[in-house]
């Protein structure tokens, strides 16, 4: 079972359009004065600002470029997770409550677009998410003989929760398809959908939404067809080194290559650096790894690079992680591995990273299948 290392705690998504100032304004009782909190990018996957709790309050003001981008707020605290998913439009949001009541129960007084996210978030689906967390809960503190059993029972609910949620969230898709937040969902959801579908539902959308980030993406996914899976053929792309230099994964023949589709500030992605560095060194004269960057800064991306000193190539192309090409590899989150085998077929997909997994799991592939 793969151990997922999570960095944050309080998790906040918020819409903005235009060039305005970004503005998050929190009274949140329960945490302890100096307690610090991270604003955290998503669309950059790096910390853009921090300060600490005091008196129950604390506030952060951002200057956004872009029209809708998502943010989260991190904290940590006495051990455990909290979060609350708001959406804010151009202008100031304001969360009140106490910590216990995250994630549902916070009080939000924001602009129209909060209204939107709250017909989403409404009171079924809190239900569910109160009812998962319980749960997961539940499951993670099983111990003794007797826990594989009940952790799997626990996880069949789980299961049927999930069903339920899915369910609510594509009624919210269909009745309130021109809008950001139900193209959000649309393209986490976008496996349920036929290729026909989605594309009905992408030609149906007004101009404002279809030229947004949240429209071109679904565009790409539309435009690239068909994920790619293990068994497949490599599809062929290109990215540019760190000297400026063109390079394709097809200029490689004859051995294994390892994508590594990750990012400079994604914590796991730097704890995977030590397994490809071991890789690397034990079987250099079968494997290639390319790091694919799916940072859309060039600066982050050498931030990486100088701090990492990566052995290997490292190839950036500034699409990130909604560019075609993460999208055809069907990279949903990061690190993404796919190892492709000498013959151009991807025979491995690992997510995630836990300590020595990547390592351990090309060792057992290319110790079986080593090159003549």
């Amino acid at each position: 079972m793969k151990k997922i290392c999570l960095s944050f705690i309080l998790t906040v998504t918020v819409i903005t359009c235009c060039a305005q100032s970004l503005t998050i304004h929190a009274n949140i009782t329960g945490f302890k004065d100096s307690t610090q909190v991270i604003l955290y990018e998503s669309a950059t996957q790096s910390n853009i600002d921090s300060t600490v709790i005091v008196n129950n309050k604390f506030s952060f003001k951002h200057k956004v470029t872009t029209e809708p981008a998502n943010y989260w707020l991190e904290v940590r605290a006495d051990g455990k997770l909290y979060y609350t998913i708001v959406m804010v439009g151009n202008d100031d949001v304001t969360l009140s409550g106490d910590k216990n009541d995250m994630p549902w129960n916070m009080k939000v007084k924001g602009p129209e677009s909060e209204r939107v996210f709250q017909l989403l978030y409404n009171d079924k689906l809190q239900v569910l998410h109160v009812q998962r967390d319980t749960l997961v809960m539940q499951a993670m503190s099983m111990h003794g003989d007797s826990a594989q059993i009940k952790s799997r029972l626990i996880w069949n609910k789980i299961k049927k929760i999930d069903s339920a949620d899915r369910v609510l969230r594509n009624q919210f898709i269909h009745n309130h398809l021109n809008s950001y937040l139900a193209l959000d969902e649309l393209f986490y959801q976008k496996a349920m959908y036929t290729t026909d579908s989605l594309q009905h539902m992408y030609n149906s959308l007004l101009p404002k939404y279809k030229n947004s980030s949240y429209g071109k993406r679904i565009g790409v996914y539309l435009k690239v067809g068909d994920e790619l899976k293990e068994g497949d053929n490599f599809v062929d792309f290109s990215g540019f080194d760190k000297n400026g230099k063109l390079h394709k994964v097809s200029e490689i023949k004859g051995r294994y290559v390892l994508l590594d589709f990750s990012g400079t500030y994604c914590g796991p992605c730097v704890m995977s650096v030590k397994d490809m560095r071991n890789l690397n060194k034990k079987y250099v004269d079968n494997l290639s790894i390319i790091t694919v960057s799916q940072d859309v800064s060039k600066a982050m991306w050498m931030e990486g690079v100088n701090r990492d000193k990566p052995e290997w190539l490292s190839l950036w192309d500034g699409k990130g992680i909604t560019g075609e090409t993460s999208m055809k590899y069907g990279v949903m989150g990061i690190p993404d591995f796919c190892l492709i085998d000498p013959q151009g077929k991807i025979i491995a997909r690992i997510t995630g990273y836990s300590d020595g997994y990547l390592e351990k799991r090309i060792s057992e592939i290319l110790d079986k299948h080593p090159l003549p």
